[in-house]
């Protein structure tokens, strides 16, 4: 089981790497693959198609930005001025640290086709921090 984590967090970095200098309707999964090392079959244990890679890349940021903002929130005596500005400093922090996931975020999983697929998978993960 943790070599299939590591293969989908591979490809996932993978994905977001490329990311960088190419825009959704440019990204193939072939080149998410080669860059990954895997042959492109293996994308497809997976996900199930290009939209559902760029959908999970963007739900598990989110994730990632949720996991941050609960670490903030372990200090159950900090005043809550205090505990405001840790938390915007932590996703300050995140943001600047990842900013092509921030533009998948904000900018291809709001693509029409992925829309509600990403508002829906972001609806159940919104209540884990409460």
């Amino acid at each position: 089981m943790a070599r299939k984590r590591d293969t989908k967090a591979l490809l996932l970095a993978a994905a977001e790497k490329l990311f960088k200098n190419k825009r959704y309707h440019e990204l193939t999964l072939d080149d998410v693959a080669r860059l990954a090392s895997v042959g492109k079959g293996t994308i497809y244990l997976y996900f199930r198609n290009k939209e559902d890679l760029v959908c999970q890349l963007a739900t598990h940021g989110h994730d990632e930005l949720c996991a941050e903002i609960s670490s903030c929130l372990e200090d159950e005596k900090l005043p809550l001025r205090e505990l405001l500005i840790k938390i915007f400093e932590a996703v300050s922090a995140f943001y600047n640290g990842r900013h092509t996931l921030f533009r998948i975020m904000e900018q291809e999983a709001p693509l029409e086709s992925l829309r509600d697929k990403f508002r829906q998978e972001i609806r159940k993960r919104r209540f884990r921090l409460v």
